[in-house]
């Protein structure tokens, strides 16, 4: 009795003076300790003197550790396995388990943490199962106790010998405390355990197996006790929402989801084991069983903390599960389970309307998962079929009606419900559109009533000259907040509907052409063969809506059981978005919102665009124009800039040669912003720009001279910037570098030179060419490589060509290229490099670089096919690197090819000629032989 109290007192004292240890050697020495010496008295627990002691003693323990956890983090000094062997024996501490820890999944456990521990028995480490040695002493104790229920026992048969009263009041009352005891020996391990998890999650992922459920957790047959009994079957509120938090604790984070993502399981049947179990399929499993649990408990719990600590688990699980990789009705069970605590929530909650509220949020965000993984999943579709024709089962037709409703709910606490509700209809308009596609009026609606601002953004027409470049004393951005965490995700669901409309539109244009061509073939095998290959996308011809047609007209004519939507009708929408929804959105008080908006905007489809009429063309210019300028916040003149970028990049330069240079303008302006986030953005929406109008070049107007070397100066400077602004500055100068010349000039061929001079000027070619070499000397790979794209851009221009190396320019160039070829350790370099020296077509532009360019390819070949040069010998086998090696390989041969083609009868006499023309033939040989 002394023993065991003195004892307790020592584990009080180190738990209570934990929290104050500063000296991390102490605190592992001291989590060592108290760690052995609850092993030791859970391994002799009946051995004690006075067992009440138990209770304390475990609790004053786990509080220790979870201190030392805390406080030490990863770095904890303990064995992480015989840490979770202890804990895990007090998820069920003081509750009767009508099940045999005999079973499977016992030995599976004890199996995992003998290998973790090395060379100890399971026996040692494992709870007593079958054939297990057990000594006298502990042979009384019950194979699923950890002696709290003898005590019970005990106690009943015995009475109390201190109190005074009756028997069964006595009894009662000592059972009363005893459960209160071992409950807070259950947190206490629960606490410790989440600490484990949110020290180093890493760390238990080999004693998932042990700790999660591999078979049904809701049979108590051959089942061990895990995390996920706590969740099920504890009859404390208080423990089972506890339990729920430390499984969401160990399934949050991106180790656990790029664990959890590997798991595959077809069926919930385990197939017989042969040899081994693969770990995918132990994890598809653990899954499969984790829904089961969580399901179950989901459907059946009434208390509020409890199930919102069930449905964050839950989403959490859906959020890192692949599920086409489980049992198909997987996701389906998900929805209908959370469809059905939707609505007898009410009913089955005795909470206030907040506590409801606050369970039906976090539904929605569970059906937000459901709906908004990375592809469509099939079952869903057909789920979501059957409620549109009004074959599916009680539960499912009301689902959408109710995140419609909830998006529209007032009253105070009722933004987080709102903004869960737009999130799973967002889900909903990404991968299953036809479910939406006759609710556009509901949508619209819902997308008005939660961009509402009492504070809206002052929009005033700015005049024709851009503003200056904003300097860093621009006033702080505002912090979102819940108001606008909601009117953010209504922008998300109008532009992701819109956006998925259009797709849809030219998906059922494309099908309709094909049925077409099908039908005019005369039924020929060949022609039906054809018809079955991917048909290249045809240019769409707008079609402006017809005056006084509204949204409701058009989406009624289609019919309910169409579900389909056409080109008119998207313009019909993106025209009621931009008079009512858009110019809320882009002068919203919160920067996250007006962000939202210009990225929705850069949704926005060309052909759209020119459907709409002048004046709203007018007004989505002017609102990206002015968010890149005026705005405050950087991150919507990022999203201008980037919105810029697309849209200018996308009209034809013909219709829209105003805007398109009015554009430029903002775009060079805002290259000189102070902050990093904008310069990047609007380099990169110079780059697109200027590749646009490279390829639309035929149309451009000898107007548009001014507006492309004012974009060239503004590339220039990207290009003396950080990294990530002068990869697109770079790429920004290769496109304008392949503009020959202005087709409505005319000029002889003799004037190649002559109209080239005029287009770009000598002073700006040659600084080009200087940023070229800047770029090209980068210890940036990403750098590197769009420098010989844009080198390869400026040699196919043969004006240009001509012109730098009369200049004395090109060889320079020309050096640089072949040394990255010979040398640099990328692959993906050298092919851009060898892809930008086969771009010059003409012999005399080498001058003496022919025979040493094709020494060099004829070397890298060779080198290439065996083991490679002694430079990128470490790398060549190494991943993103190896990917790139067939292509460096092509680009060898077709520059081998290309430089032997040009060859002249003095090169074909050298002996450079002879010996790159029987590599050739070899290399030539080999491709064939391996094809």
């Amino acid at each position: 009795m002394l023993l065991d109290t003195l004892l307790w007192l020592i584990v009080q004292a180190l738990a209570t003076h934990c929290s104050k240890i500063t000296d991390s050697e102490l605190l592992q020495q001291s989590g060592q300790a108290i760690l052995q010496i609850l092993r030791a008295c859970h391994e002799s627990a009946s051995n004690l003197d006075d067992r009440s002691l138990a209770p304390k003693l475990y609790v004053a323990g786990f509080r220790a550790l979870n201190s030392i956890l805390a406080a030490l983090r990863a770095q904890h000094g303990m064995s992480t396995a015989e840490l979770v062997d202890l804990l895990r024996h007090f998820f069920t501490y003081g509750n009767e388990l009508d099940a045999s820890t005999s079973g499977a999944q016992t030995e599976l456990a004890a199996t995992a943490l003998a290998t973790t521990f090395g060379s100890r028995s399971v026996q040692d480490i494992g709870p007593a199962g079958k054939g297990a040695y057990r000594p006298p002493h502990a042979r009384r104790r019950s194979s699923s106790s950890t002696g709290w229920n003898d005590d019970v026992s005990t106690a009943s048969q015995s009475g109390s010998e201190s109190d005074t009263g009756s028997d069964s009041d006595s009894s009662r009352s000592s059972r009363a405390s005893s459960q209160t005891r071992a409950s807070a020996v259950r947190l206490a391990a629960l606490t410790c355990l989440q600490q484990l998890a949110k020290a180093d999650c890493r760390a238990l992922h080999p004693f998932w197996i042990v700790l999660l459920p591999v078979y049904n957790p809701l049979q108590t047959k051959y089942h061990a006790a895990t995390l996920m009994d706590a969740i099920v079957r504890d009859p404390l509120p208080k423990v089972r929402a506890l339990a729920a938090a430390v499984l969401s604790s160990m399934l949050e984070g991106p180790a656990q989801k790029a664990y959890i993502i590997i798991a595959e399981a077809k069926s919930a049947a385990r197939p017989p084991v042969r040899g081994f179990t693969t770990l995918s399929s132990t994890l598809g499993h653990l899954v499969i069983a984790l829904h089961d649990g969580l399901l179950h408990a989901i459907s059946n719990e009434s208390q509020v903390p409890a199930l919102m600590n069930m449905l964050k688990a839950l989403g959490t699980l859906m959020l890192s599960a692949a599920y086409t990789r489980l049992p198909s009705d997987m996701l389906i069970r998900c929805i209908e389970a959370l469809s059905r605590r939707l609505q007898s929530a009410p009913q089955k909650l005795t909470a206030a309307s907040a506590d409801v509220q606050a369970v039906q949020s976090a539904a929605c965000a569970c059906l937000a998962a459901a709906f908004g993984t990375k592809a469509a999943h099939p079952s869903v579709s057909s789920w979501l079929g059957a409620q549109s024709t009004g074959t599916s089962t009680a539960g499912q037709g009301s689902l959408l009606t109710t995140l419609l409703d909830y998006s529209l709910t007032e009253g105070a606490g009722s933004v987080v419900l709102r903004t869960e509700a737009l999130s799973a209809l967002c889900g909903l308009a990404k991968n299953y559109t036809a479910a939406l596609t006759l609710h556009w009026a509901a949508i619209s609606h819902a997308v008005a009533r939660n961009l509402q601002t009492k504070k809206p953004q002052n929009i005033e027409k700015s005049g024709s000259e851009p503003m200056a470049p904003r300097t860093a004393s621009s006033p702080p951005e505002t912090a979102p907040n819940a108001e606008a965490k909601c009117a953010q995700q209504a922008v998300r669901l109008l532009s992701e509907y819109l956006s998925s409309c259009h797709r849809q539109s030219s998906a059922n244009k494309s099908t309709s052409a094909s049925m077409d061509v099908v039908s005019s073939a005369g039924g020929s095998e060949d022609t039906r063969r054809s018809s079955e290959r991917p048909t290249p996308k045809q240019k769409q011809v707008s079609s402006q809506a017809e005056p006084g047609l509204s949204s409701q007209s058009v989406l009624s004519a289609s019919g309910a059981a169409e579900s389909r939507v056409d080109e008119q009708q998207c313009t019909v929408m993106w025209a009621e978005a931009c008079d009512e929804h858009f110019p809320q959105a882009v002068a919203h008080s919160s920067p996250s919102v007006r962000s939202a908006a210009q990225a929705s905007l850069a949704d926005l489809p060309c052909i759209i665009l020119q459907s709409l009429t002048l004046a709203q063309q007018a007004r989505v210019w002017q609102w990206v124009w002015h968010a890149c300028q005026h705005d405050e916040a950087a991150a919507v003149r990022a999203a201008a800039a980037k919105c810029l970028g697309y849209v200018a990049g996308s009209v034809p330069v013909q219709d829209c040669q105003s805007d398109v240079c009015r554009s430029i303008g903002v775009l060079c302006i805002a290259i000189g912003d102070s902050t990093l986030s904008v310069r990047v953005s609007s380099a990169s929406a110079a780059a697109n720009v200027a590749d646009a109008l490279q390829q639309q070049q035929q149309q451009l107007d000898p107007q548009m001279t001014a507006p492309l070397l004012e974009l060239a100066k503004a590339a220039m400077t990207a290009c003396q910037d950080s990294d990530k602004v002068q990869v697109n500055g770079i790429r920004a100068i290769g496109n304008l570098l392949a503009i020959q010349q202005i087709p409505s000039a005319v000029f002889t061929a003799s004037h190649a030179i002559n109209s080239c001079t005029h287009w770009w000027g000598e002073a700006w070619l040659d600084q080009g060419i200087s940023c070229l070499h800047t770029s090209l000397a980068s210890s940036t790979e990403k750098v590197q490589w769009n420098a010989c794209y844009a080198t390869g851009n400026l040699l196919n221009n043969d004006a240009a060509a001509a012109l730098a190396a009369k200049r004395r320019q090109l060889q320079s160039l020309l050096s640089v290229l072949l040394a990255l070829v010979r040398d640099s350790p990328n692959y993906k370099i050298r092919s851009h490099a060898a892809a930008a020296l086969v771009s010059l077509g003409q012999r005399y532009l080498y001058e003496g670089l022919w025979e040493v360019a094709l020494g060099i390819f004829c070397e890298a070949a060779a080198d290439l096919e065996g083991n490679g040069s002694p430079l990128d010998r470490d790398t060549t086998e190494s991943g993103k690197n190896y990917q790139f090696k067939e292509m460096l390989q092509q680009q060898l041969k077709a520059g081998m090819q290309a430089l032997m083609t040009s060859a002249t009868p003095a090169d074909k006499s050298t002996a450079m000629y002879s010996t790159s023309s029987q590599v050739l033939q070899n290399l030539l040989l080999t491709s064939s032989t391996l094809q």
